[in-house]
């Protein structure tokens, strides 16, 4: 069965009802008007990120099983809610953070310096990541000055659970807690045009250019082109007839001043 075709069955297996334009590997939910490319792991590949579509990348279809089907599901409305109103935010340790962003999080775990849960009824149901401060440079009212800035490195929940304020709640948390002059964020093109980050005070700044990788075309393993030049123990395998060159669709920057 083609990749198409198991998404078309996923969609109905779950009631959900669409109209596909096979041509393009499109499809339109209607109750939740919700849009879906298929990107084929050998192409045809998208030029741009529309803001209204979410791109799902083959090889992330089965390298991520049933966490994506749960994420799509999610995004169209068949998820469990979780008011952030009942949830505790604690400061976690990197190895509970680093194991739940690489099960739940598209891009895995990070580097970061400091890292929180969100807990409901003991059970760690969403975390987020933020680095260390650095001064970047910035501009208002006309004048050019140096501001602290973090970034909000990573944020994910469990793929069927929504909680309801999550990302305010922690965000409010770390803001209380180190007092920062700017926070930074990227919202990743595939799945999102930065909506809930905009809802939160943050205005966009910029975008980034699509990151390369390369994908091992029967495992569906990605590594980064970045890591490849990083280290040569990589460029043989990857150069291999067992892999491809890919690129996402970029992400957005966005800021959030606190001063």
């Amino acid at each position: 069965m083609s990749f198409a075709d198991e998404f078309r069955t996923f969609l109905n297996d779950n009631d959900v009802k669409f109209v596909a334009n096979d041509e393009y590997l499109s499809y339109d939910c209607l109750e939740k008007r919700v849009k879906y490319q298929l990107v084929p792991l050998f192409g045809p590949y998208p030029h741009s990120a529309e803001n209204d579509i979410t791109y799902i990348y083959e090889d992330r279809w089965y390298k991520d099983g049933e966490i994506i089907r749960k994420r799509i599901l999610a995004h169209l409305g068949q998820f469990r809610s979780v008011f952030a109103r009942k949830c505790t935010i604690q400061k976690i340790d990197t190895e509970t953070a680093s194991t739940f962003f690489d099960k739940y999080h598209s891009y895995g775990s990070c580097k970061a310096k400091y890292r929180y849960g969100i807990f409901y009824q003991n059970d760690l149901v969403a975390a987020a990541a933020f680095s260390e401060p650095r001064l970047m440079p910035r501009w208002l009212n006309g004048e050019r000055f140096a501001v602290e800035s973090y970034e909000w490195v990573r944020y994910a929940s469990l793929p069927d659970v929504r909680v309801v304020g999550g990302m305010g709640r922690v965000l409010s948390t770390f803001v209380n807690g180190f007092h920062p002059q700017e926070v930074m964020t990227y919202a990743d093109k595939e799945w999102s045009a930065g909506i809930v980050y905009r809802k939160l005070g943050f205005k966009w700044d910029s975008d980034r250019e699509p990151v390369k990788f390369y994908v091992n075309k029967k495992t569906y393993e990605r590594i980064s082109a970045k890591k490849v030049e990083q280290d040569n123990a990589y460029k043989e395998f990857v150069l291999s007839d067992d892999y491809i060159e890919i690129a996402n669709l970029g992400s957005s920057k966005f800021l959030k001043l606190f001063i």
